[in-house]
């Protein structure tokens, strides 16, 4: 798809909207090596999310083989929006 768009190295930003997926996922076993996500992925952790407590961050690894993890400190669950200039510093180093 990256050819049909002329795109040389896109850059996907997203925010979860899966919790209950990432829930359950997180209590199973992890998937195989070859199904996880295979692409440099940030994830920024908001300090105060209700839905996903910091100490489900040592399972990233688990789940993405090329991971980076960003504690942002004084944010909620809804970090795009209460830490945008994160956020998007984020997106243009990974661009």
């Amino acid at each position: 798809m990256t050819e049909e768009l002329g795109l040389e190295r896109p850059v996907l930003a997203g925010y979860d909207v899966g919790s209950a997926r990432w829930r359950t996922s997180a209590a199973e076993t992890a998937p195989a090596s070859y199904e996880r996500i295979g692409v440099p992925t940030v994830v920024l952790w908001p300090e105060f999310d209700p839905l996903f407590p910091r100490a489900w961050s040592d399972r990233l690894d688990d789940f993405f083989s090329d991971v980076r993890l960003r504690f942002v400190d004084g944010v909620g669950h809804y970090a795009p929006l209460e830490c945008p200039e994160i956020f998007a510093e984020e997106i243009v180093g990974l661009g």
